[in-house]
């Protein structure tokens, strides 16, 4: 019984720490010309004392129609028939399969947003740093999307800060370069909640799915997207 009260003494505290503990995801995305990096990071601890990298996608330009001649050459090999059998085909049988993802996963959102609103009501945004640097070779059409861009962000802004917390005034710059064309921009945004408010989010949604039986579809739809992209060569 002592050894009991004693691990119950240890165990306790220890677990209202890690639930009580923040941590906080940081979305990393950077796009000059047609490169771009997307980065996902998670800070675990006060003060983001460590910090584990989820993933890094690197994005690059691809010949144009590489993708499109490659998808027509193996639909030919697979079946006989016309070129454009086979592309009507495909397309009718894509927008089949788009249209039946869109109301599965509009009925999993529906069936989830009481849990959502719940851990929206909980997260905040504790850091965005947005930069932009724009130029179209022409003074005058460079000033008009620069004051075109900057609307878009104030508009992207207010409407993301009305949803969720901000813990500080955000850092947002449109530059103008008037000396050549280009476009790139940088985006850093992080997103903290505790340990505790994840976990109860993620076991009401599991719930909430197993009661309705949507869980192993979710499971389901899930593997064969990834499998997808895995014979695709994407990056999952």
């Amino acid at each position: 019984m002592v050894i009991a009260l004693y691990l119950l003494a240890v165990l306790v505290p220890a677990a209202l720490m890690i639930l009580a503990a923040p941590l906080e995801i940081g979305l990393k995305y950077s796009r000059e010309g047609s490169n771009g990096l997307l980065g996902l990071d998670l800070y675990v601890g006060p003060f983001s004392a460590r910090r584990y990298r989820i993933f890094t996608v690197v994005m690059k330009a691809k010949p144009a129609g590489a993708g499109l001649r490659r998808r027509r050459s193996s639909a030919v090999k697979r079946g006989g028939g016309t070129d454009g059998e086979i592309g009507k085909e495909t397309l009718l049988s894509g927008i089949g399969r788009a249209a039946g993802r869109f109301f599965f996963w509009r009925e999993v959102y529906s069936r989830a947003r009481p849990s959502l609103n719940y851990f929206k009501g909980k997260v905040r945004i504790t850091d965005l740093d947005w930069r932009t640097r724009i130029g179209l070779g022409d003074p005058f059409h460079t000033g008009m999307a620069t004051g075109m861009i900057w609307s878009l962000k104030g508009f992207l802004v207010s409407l993301l800060f009305s949803q969720i917390r901000a813990a500080k005034i955000p850092a947002l710059a449109v530059v103008p370069d008037f000396n050549r064309a280009c476009l790139a921009t940088r985006i850093d945004l992080k997103i903290a909640a505790r340990t505790g408010h994840i976990l109860i989010t993620v076991v009401w949604i599991l719930m909430v799915l197993a009661v309705r039986g949507l869980a192993c579809q979710v499971i389901k739809v899930a593997a064969e997207l990834n499998r997808n992209k895995s014979n695709t060569g994407e990056p999952a």
